[in-house]
């Protein structure tokens, strides 16, 4: 019951907020935002699932109707979809093969594949972390995981405030991460675009940038529940750590394999990815995944994703958390 009333809270917010802060607006987000209108496309979903014919594949699971449906799949379902549509494997075998790879990028690669995540390493220094932490303050941020579940009032960011000390999250829109240098030259890299584009198969997109603030909290948040996201069939989350994370300052914790099949026994098949300060990790989030709770300390991460423009996740933030082309104008 308590998860119930939290969900309607939850909801309530998102159409609030959708009405005052989107960016750009759909009817699909009443579709997809309202579980009961996904039961009936799950339903058939299933049906074709069990057929398995890339051309009803195809055929259904490329209208956008069918995400409203996503939330209620496995990992192993979405999997196979992201592997049939057409739309998701544009790029070619040769185009693949043509790129001239290192031996450490591959064995990325592998991993990903293999386990629905990858270590980058330490991809910034740790006088560039420090100054991403400082280019925080007095910066524009919500109190919530996403600016759509939050009360919707923009706060400047001062973490010496009492009042940054009583939630589990707080979250900054894309300008905040895009306007760092660093960033932009990592993004730049050529070594990580070719694990990205290995992985996905497509042309893709910056769909969705938040970098969150997690102080010292005694509040319980749902995403300290093992959980999937909803984005879409097939996308990447690139964490950047800006402090050291443990199991006691909210490391992230995987299901190893379970993007692309069903795991039983998660409790018992669970990790927790401790990283040093300025790390980087590659994950697809359709894998059983969960925040954890900051016992000491805080925890400053960036999340960037990478995907199709229009995705299931896209359209219920309203387009708020979707960098903009001038936000982007950096890559090459």
């Amino acid at each position: 019951m308590k998860i119930f009333l939290t969900q309607i809270k939850i909801y309530f917010r998102l159409l609030y907020n959708y009405q005052k802060i989107a960016r750009k607006k759909s009817l699909y987000f009443y579709i997809y935002s309202m579980p009961i209108f996904g039961i009936p496309f799950f339903l058939v979903s299933k049906i074709i699932l069990k057929i398995k014919n890339k051309y009803l594949t195809n055929f259904f699971f490329e209208m956008p109707i069918f995400k409203s449906a996503i939330r209620f799949l496995s990992g192993k379902e979405r999997y196979y979809i992201a592997n049939t549509l057409s739309s998701y494997n544009t790029l070619s075998n040769n185009a693949l093969e043509n790129i001239k790879l290192d031996e450490e990028t591959t064995d990325k690669i592998k991993q990903l594949n293999k386990n629905g995540y990858c270590n980058l390493g330490k991809i910034f220094s740790d006088e560039e972390c420090d100054n991403f932490i400082k280019s925080l303050e007095n910066k524009n941020c919500f109190n919530s995981q996403t600016p759509m579940q939050s009360n919707g009032k923009i706060i400047k960011f001062q973490p010496r405030n009492n009042t940054f000390s009583n939630l589990p999250y707080y979250v900054f829109l894309p300008e905040t991460s895009f306007s760092f240098f660093p960033i932009q030259k990592l993004l730049n890299d050529k070594k990580i675009k070719s694990i990205i584009n290995s992985y996905l198969n497509f042309h893709w997109k910056i769909y969705c940038c938040m970098t969150w603030y997690n102080p010292e909290t005694s509040e319980n948040h749902y995403v300290h529940n093992l959980h999937r996201d909803t984005d879409d069939y097939r996308y990447l989350g690139l964490f950047i750590y800006w402090n050291k994370v443990t199991k006691s300052n909210g490391s992230t914790s995987f299901i190893p394999k379970s993007h692309k099949q069903d795991i039983d026994d998660l409790k018992n098949n669970e990790i927790f990815v401790e990283c040093d300060k300025g790390t980087g990790i590659l994950a697809d989030l359709n894998a059983w995944h969960a925040g954890n709770k900051v016992l000491k300390g805080c925890r400053y991460v960036t999340n960037i994703r990478f995907g199709k423009d229009n995705t299931y996740a896209s359209v219920v933030d309203g387009s708020v958390l979707t960098p903009t082309s001038e936000q982007l104008k950096f890559l090459n």
